[in-house]
């Protein structure tokens, strides 16, 4: 039913082909909304990855250490964090649809608040998985 590593990698290299493609078609300027939408995927993976290795841990391993994964943990049920990352996604699908219409100065605005987004729901996870244990 999940697609795990074994789906998510390749579906993540065809994106990111896809992304190259369109910054081929219509300029470099596209890849920083392009990219901001997939930051929830890379900063949890980076930051997964990271925290594993100062753990000294097997980062190579299968684990249950992404944020979204320590939410279920917590006690949420999967419904609610698909739901929640869903909603998350589509404010960050509006402000990139924003961010090509915009100026220099609100595309900068839009690439801190979608960072701020993803933080807030990774600290949001962390705390619960904290809170539960």
């Amino acid at each position: 039913m999940f697609m795990g590593d074994v789906g998510s990698a390749p579906l993540g290299f065809l994106l990111a082909s896809l992304a190259l493609w369109l910054a081929r078609d219509f300029g470099l300027w596209i890849l920083p909304p392009l990219a901001l939408l997939h930051a929830n995927f890379v900063l949890d993976t980076a930051i997964t990855l990271i925290r594993r290795i100062c753990r000294g841990e097997r980062f190579y391993e299968a684990h249950r250490e992404h944020f979204y994964q320590r939410l279920v943990r917590s006690g949420e049920s999967h419904v609610f964090v698909t739901g929640l990352e869903a909603v998350l996604l589509a404010f960050v699908i509006i402000m990139m649809v924003g961010y090509v219409h915009e100026g220099m100065w609100v595309r900068g605005m839009l690439i801190l608040a979608v960072l701020a987004i993803w933080t807030a729901f990774f600290v949001y996870c962390e705390f619960c998985f904290r809170d539960s244990a």
